[in-house]
């Protein structure tokens, strides 16, 4: 074999070695990466900083806020650093592999390159998992602190479970995201500068984002809305005790507002998250060679995103009925 051609094969990108893996081959490696997961310092720095800004301040009870519905809007916002580390961390983790440093060691790993690729991605259970311990510590805490109090009747609600899985599902996608980066762009510092821009616009400046289509496919949502009751109230939509404040009149539209907790809008966003996550996995394993498995994980991941999008925008009244959410929350 000539140098020459040694080099070419070398450039051409990581070689398979074997025609078949056995499960435990890939579970073995899975496990060894989420070791590394767990031990990684970006990924513990920014799970430790999103429970500073998402727990501690409950600790003494709820926090003051500016305006009737800010608590209950902003609580699960502080987990911000939390999902930029998981996309960083997969990011890092799935660059490690170069041809110019340890492409060779990598050559002599009995596993493929999308192998390599499926077990880093299962491994994303560990900040997962590590999300939902942290979210049902949060929820414990604000539980404890008496809940959060909502509109102008002052009423103290206690988050659902299905609104914190919003953490450890937000968590999963940003993986996944993450390492189908780096099978895309492979920079690090492309994928460090993408994943603060990102996390800053989709949470720090969530409210940018209250127009159609953004405001659906956004990683954020919340169970607050404005419920239209139309231009005529009646006797009981006047003293309706479900409500969270009382009815608001918009000049602008000649319609009557209240506001609502509706919990299957977090639910349905979630279902979407959930749906992106498996897309951006098999989009990952493509990029890392030719598997037909991804099959199983398209149509499944087609299915939730699509579905959970269109339900969405079915339990707000329809995709342009975000105004109504976004408008009517300014006045509350």
């Amino acid at each position: 074999m000539s140098v020459s051609s040694t080099a070419g094969d070398a450039a051409a990108g990581p070689v398979d070695t074997t025609d078949r893996v056995a499960p435990q081959t890939t579970l073995a490696l899975s496990i060894a990466e989420g070791k590394w997961l767990l031990r990684h310092p970006v990924l513990l720095a920014g799970a430790a900083l999103g429970a500073l800004l998402s727990i501690q301040p409950w600790l003494a009870g709820e926090p003051a806020q500016d305006w009737e519905t800010q608590n209950y809007l902003t609580f699960l916002l502080g987990w911000a650093p939390l999902y930029f580390a998981a996309l960083g961390t997969a990011n890092l983790a799935a660059l490690r592999e170069r041809e110019t440093t340890t492409a060779e060691m990598f050559r002599s790993c009995p596993t493929r390159y999308n192998q390599r690729t499926l077990a880093l991605l299962a491994a994303g259970l560990v900040p997962t998992a590590l999300a939902a311990v942290l979210a049902a510590i949060q929820l414990r805490v604000i539980a404890k602190a008496g809940g959060i109090t909502v509109g102008d009747r002052l009423v103290r609600l206690t988050p659902t479970v299905v609104e914190m899985a919003l953490v450890p599902a937000t968590t999963a996608a940003a993986f996944a995201c993450g390492v189908a980066l780096a099978r895309t762009v492979r920079s690090r510092a492309f994928g460090a500068i993408l994943a603060a821009v990102a996390t800053y616009m989709f949470f720090a400046g969530f409210w940018l984002f209250g127009w159609f289509p953004a405001y659906f496919v956004t990683p954020y949502a919340t169970s607050l809305r404005s419920l239209d009751l139309g231009e005529n109230l009646t006797v009981e939509e006047r003293t309706n005790t479900g409500a969270l404040g009382a009815p608001i009149y918009d000049i602008g539209t000649g319609h009557w507002s209240v506001l609502v907790r509706d919990v299957a809008i977090v639910g349905w966003h979630i279902t979407y998250l959930i749906g992106l996550a498996l897309l951006l996995t098999a989009y990952a394993i493509w990029r890392s060679g030719h598997d037909r498995r991804i099959r199983w994980l398209l149509l499944p991941g087609a299915v939730l995103a699509i579905g959970g999008l269109a339900l969405h925008m079915a339990t707000l009244g329809g995709p342009f009925a975000w105004w109504e959410l976004v408008h009517g929350l300014e006045g509350l």
